[in-house]
């Protein structure tokens, strides 16, 4: 059985409202969203990146149980959620209940945005981004502990090929696939990379 639990209806200005007319809030657009791991709580973002919804999913649509001021913070774009934490394209995290930034896999300014995989049985997050695009710098992939966001991992090779926009990944996704794999999804298509660097 599909239910449709909300619909987006857009503006000829490429605007609109999102409402199911259910008590949740309605948004000129919405900039991002991310499920928790039980499907029950949205996440909402909207493009201003200032205020962060909770919204509770139940069978007759989407109620709001919270909302968070976040400021100008700079917290949006493709996010994720795992461990109670959202994590954005900037590779920040998010304390999803608070609205606080708790750390960042990347340091600000050593790369432009990055695409974030994370698996949460291997405490893992996979991130794969231009590393240094001011200084003639490679496609990366970089693997951290979920927990610390310490480093644990690192793969620069030619073999892994990235977006054609000025080093940028804002098309791409990453996947955790199998034992050991990785996919690339992006606008070159799809790169599959497996091996030990993806558990260890």
């Amino acid at each position: 059985m599909l239910c449709v639990l909300a619909v987006a209806a857009c503006g000829g200005g490429g605007g609109g409202n999102w409402k199911n007319g259910n008590g949740a809030p309605s948004f000129s657009q919405l900039n991002s969203i991310a499920f928790d791991t039980t499907g029950s709580t949205l996440y909402a973002i909207e493009p201003n990146y200032e205020n962060l919804y909770t919204l509770r999913v139940g069978s007759t649509g989407l109620s709001q149980s919270a909302a968070v001021n976040l400021g100008q913070i700079g917290f949006g774009g493709y996010v994720s959620f795992a461990n109670g934490m959202l994590y954005d394209f900037h590779t920040q995290a998010l304390n999803a209940m608070t609205g606080t930034l708790t750390g960042s896999f990347l340091a600000p300014g050593s790369f432009l945005s990055a695409a974030i995989s994370l698996d949460t049985a291997l405490n893992r997050a996979f991130v794969f981004f231009f590393d240094h695009p001011s200084n003639n710098g490679e496609w990366t992939i970089e693997t951290f502990n979920l927990s610390t966001m310490k480093p644990n991992a690192l793969a620069r090779t030619n073999g892994i090929v990235g977006p054609n926009q000025a080093y940028t990944v804002v098309n791409e996704r990453i996947v955790r696939w199998g034992p050991n794999g990785l996919a690339i999804n992006g606008e070159l298509g799809v790169q599959i990379l497996h091996g030990s660097f993806v558990t260890q």
